[in-house]
């Protein structure tokens, strides 16, 4: 009878090791990372000057994230920005796709961390100027009750020709329900050299 329950025990325990590790996945998988969303975007205080006038851009983005499995995501983003001050017209397009992972700190905060590749196309004056470069991001990624979500994030952006810079993150995500919330977002730092910013964005989210 011994042997017999010292393998009901093991078995036991076995389970109890499964089901914890399942219940650390299930509390890690209620912060959804398939959504999409549209937002505005507003560049201010940029420190760059063009022939001795300082642009503050505005337009609109999308952004949007696609579950890979329990811990890796894809990611894309689109920006077209622009601004006009005494008859010269900026515009600015960003693009990024990138790779994201995401890891249970508990049940209520997620370790993130993403890769991904920038392309920046610049006009001003007539002239057309693309660059290709790469971010890296790692923070956190806060449930803080049933309808409210908060990030903080490290960012290093590089590119090829305009150089790179670092720059913090901080955004929150209110969900009306399980498929609809209201986001906002606030950046601070350089994205290429000598360009010091603080960026903001607010929109609208669909999670999936």
């Amino acid at each position: 009878h011994l042997p017999r329950k010292k393998t009901v025990k093991k078995s036991l325990m076995a389970a109890a090791v499964l089901a914890a590790s399942v219940s650390a996945h299930a509390h890690a998988s209620e912060m959804n990372y398939t959504y999409v969303q549209a937002e505005y975007v507003s560049l201010a205080d940029a420190d760059a000057d063009i022939d001795d006038f300082d642009f503050d851009l505005d337009g609109a983005g999308v952004r949007g994230s696609v579950a890979l499995g329990q811990d890796w995501y894809l990611t894309g983003e689109y920006a077209d920005t622009g601004a006009s001050e005494f008859g010269i017209d900026l515009d600015v397009q960003t693009f990024g796709l990138g790779l994201g992972y995401h890891s249970a700190i508990n049940d209520q905060a997620d370790f993130v961390a993403e890769v991904a590749a920038l392309s920046m196309d610049i006009e001003i004056l007539g002239f057309s100027e693309d660059d290709q470069g790469y971010r890296g991001t790692a923070g956190v990624r806060w449930q803080i009750g049933a309808n409210f979500e908060a990030i903080a994030t490290a960012n290093y952006t590089s590119y090829r020709e305009l150089g790179g810079g670092f720059h913090a993150n901080l955004g929150a995500h209110f969900k009306f329900n399980e498929n609809f919330g209201i986001v906002a977002e606030y950046q601070q730092g350089e994205i290429i050299d000598g360009l010091g910013e603080s960026r903001y964005s607010a929109g609208i989210r669909a999670s999936f």
